[in-house]
């Protein structure tokens, strides 16, 4: 039976019976309420492979004249077979394929728009003629971060109101005569609760990648409300392609990566605080927010949540397949808190595989399904892999995307990741693990420098960190634009005197270095 015949079935089942077929344990043996008043019993009978459903008749009338009554309800589900195997990848796909509104087309800027970008510019630009920038095909590099940073925050406007929010635009009031002192602490009020929207571009050798990197200023309203930092990652665009877009530059998408506060950035902190390290005691100081520290609110993941659930009722009273990587259980299973013993025999695992689950299941249980929490815990667990003297001889940075993905690698255990940021972690890790000579094996001591930079010791009295992984902070000789390669790697990337990533793509390392841009 296929997926999209199991789904009618179950709600033509709906609508005749007036329940959740995917409850399990609650409708068995309930007393349901048929057509024209007639009731009858559902019976679940399973063995290994199926699940059955029927409805014995709760009336004194014969079953002729129950059908006579009811029409074809009883000829269709009295012994309806559901195979296991495809009701749980029917659940699966279901749970772990969110469906986030978070791609945006290019807004138009209004006047009023172009009044508050005007205000940005000044004195630097003042206000400028909208015709003559088109005409011109005007290249100014900051006004188009300006017109970009107002871009997004319209598309952040319109992903809180796609999931029926109320949303007050504070931004524009710095237009207004009589101007409040609102804007100066956040851009918008979601619900009653200050956003301030950060918005990043796009790097022209990575186009998944920032060039222009969002750096947090976390606030509190004067109600001491904590300001949540919204994420935007937004094409990189010339100011004429911004206010007068073609139906090329239109198709560009603006992308909502999320929110994220100074407290949950405090609490990653406090669970990886021997890897995430600040140079100062302010993080805003000497960070820059990278995509992946970004999640979308519980609300958007709704119709996940309500499938995982149905998955973990299903599985409590089914037996599972013999297969559950070859049929994607184990990121389901994971993700909805289902038992793994269930799904996984632990004892065909290796000891590397263990470990990591155990890890990563305990930060579910306390955290949640969280993207920064996941991204950590991988990375922390490699390290001690690396670290380690006794490292599985087994391990392979690759087997963590089997725990992971379902099939999509932009949505592990059901977490949207538009810019596949866990993904490119583990391609990443593995080019580490296996570079010339087991390079990575040589550091013992590690940091995870302002949430975006990886460096090592191989001895913890070196004076000087070594990269490892990193990103291109230098700029394009040709037209004097970010570079922004990421992720820079150990292994695929040379060494500068100042143990930096030599980018390959422009010669960057540190501005220091005499092996840099110019050497």
């Amino acid at each position: 039976m296929k997926p999209s015949e199991q789904r009618i079935l179950l709600k033509y089942f709906n609508v005749y019976a007036g329940t959740r077929i995917e409850r399990w344990k609650s409708i068995e043996n309930q007393v349901i309420r048929l057509k024209n008043g007639i009731r009858g019993i559902v019976r679940i009978h399973k063995n290994k492979n199926r699940i059955f459903l029927s409805v014995k008749p709760h009336s004194r009338l014969s079953q002729t004249q129950m059908h006579r009554k009811v029409g074809n309800f009883f000829r269709d589900f009295e012994g309806v077979a559901l195979p296991v195997k495809e009701m749980q990848k029917w659940i699966a796909i279901e749970a772990m394929n969110p469906d986030v509104k978070a791609r945006y087309s290019l807004p138009n800027l209004t006047e009023s728009d172009i009044q508050l970008v005007s205000r940005w510019g000044q004195p630097m630009r003042g206000n400028f003629d909208v015709q003559s920038v088109i005409e011109n095909r005007d290249k100014n590099w900051e006004l188009g971060r300006l017109l970009s940073a107002r871009s997004a925050e319209k598309v952040a406007i319109s992903f809180y109101r796609n999931y029926d929010k109320e949303v007050k635009d504070i931004s524009i009031t710095q237009t207004d005569v009589k101007v409040s002192s609102e804007w100066r602490l956040y851009d918008l009020d979601v619900d009653g609760l200050p956003v301030d929207v950060k918005n990043s571009r796009e790097a022209q050798k990575s186009k998944n990648r920032y060039s222009e990197y969002c750096i947090p200023q976390f606030k509190r309203d004067r109600a001491n409300q904590e300001v949540a930092i919204a994420g935007v990652f937004s094409p990189y665009l010339w100011p004429f392609d911004i206010l007068e877009p073609t139906e090329y530059t239109r198709d560009s998408k603006v992308l909502f990566l999320g929110e994220t506060t100074r407290t949950k950035l405090g609490k990653l902190r406090k669970e990886f605080t021997s890897l995430v390290k600040f140079q100062c005691e302010k993080p805003e100081l000497d960070a820059f927010l990278p995509p992946w520290v970004f999640e979308y609110p519980d609300y958007v993941y709704a119709d996940r949540n309500k499938a995982l659930d149905d998955f973990r009722d299903f599985s409590r009273i089914t037996n599972s397949t013999r297969n559950p990587f070859e049929n994607g259980l184990v990121p389901v299973a994971m993700a909805s808190g289902t038992n793994l013993a269930m799904v996984l025999n632990h004892d065909a695992s290796d000891q590397w595989e263990r470990t990591f689950l155990e890890q990563l299941v305990n930060r579910i249980q306390r955290f949640g399904l969280s993207l920064p929490f996941v991204f950590l815990t991988v990375l922390a667990h490699f390290l001690d892999m690396a670290a380690s003297s006794k490292a599985d001889s087994n391990f392979d940075p690759n087997g963590y995307r089997r725990f992971l993905f379902w099939e999509e690698t932009d949505k592990p255990l059901g977490i949207y990741d538009p810019l596949k940021t866990i993904d490119a972690l583990i391609t990443a890790l593995n080019t580490l693990w296996t570079a010339e000579n087991g390079l990575i094996r040589e550091f013992q001591v590690f940091k995870l420098k302002s949430f975006n930079i990886l460096q090592g010791k191989s001895d913890p009295n070196d004076s000087l960190w070594t990269t490892l992984i990193a990103y291109c902070g230098g700029h394009l000789k040709s037209d004097g634009s970010a570079c922004g390669k990421n992720p820079l790697v150990l292994g695929e990337s040379k060494l500068c005197d100042y143990r930096r990533l030599i980018c390959p793509e422009c010669g960057y390392c540190c501005p220091s270095c005499r092996s840099g841009i110019d050497g």
